[in-house]
């Protein structure tokens, strides 16, 4: 009786999207930011804050999220992380890091934006791709509203390059399951 407990909870908890994970440390690694007017960064405890302009009210705040997946692409150790921006507005921006996670250190090697107002689902590797479930804005929907459009996005990493795959249709699915080996939040 007490597995067919334990069972229960761990398939209530994993049905909630609850998935205990600790986001990788990225302190202390320097990595562009689009959203620091593209100045190199480092992050303390999981952030980085400056005033968005010297004096201002507003900052710019970046943080790590708990969407991660770590493995490998074309014989390279790879942690991709999804880090979150907010700028002083209303919008929330989600940027694609890919870190060379070599001799248990971790290096940047490159990123690209994934949207504003979106809702991540999952981040994975696989079969040589970095994928990432989000629900995003349907064409003509105002990014103020609810995102209403799964999608899985696919990407390549190659020459230390992060890149959509060249067959558009292949860039962005439907949303699917997650796979069964994430690490990150789900």
């Amino acid at each position: 009786m007490k597995n067919g407990i334990v069972l229960t909870i761990v398939f209530i908890l994993s049905g909630c999207g609850l998935q205990p994970s600790t986001s990788p440390n990225l302190d202390n690694i320097p990595m562009p930011a689009i959203w620091a007017g593209g100045q190199t960064i480092t992050l303390q405890d999981g952030f980085y804050t400056k005033a968005a302009v010297p004096g201002s009210a507003s900052t710019t705040n970046i943080q790590v999220t708990d969407y991660f997946a770590s493995g490998t692409i074309n014989d390279q150790q790879i942690l991709a992380i999804i880090l979150a921006t907010t700028t002083g507005g209303s919008g929330r921006f989600y940027d694609l890091y890919l870190f060379n996670a070599d001799n248990n250190s971790l290096s940047y090697a490159d990123h690209t934006p994934l949207g504003d107002r979106i809702k991540i689902s999952w981040v994975a590797i696989t079969d040589n791709l970095v994928k990432v479930s989000l629900t995003s804005h349907r064409e003509g929907t105002a990014t103020s509203s609810k995102p209403n459009l799964p999608l899985v996005k696919s990407f390549i990493f190659a020459n230390r390059k992060l890149s959509a795959p060249k067959q558009p249709k292949a860039a962005t699915t439907k949303a699917t399951p997650p796979p069964a080996n994430l690490a990150g939040k789900i």
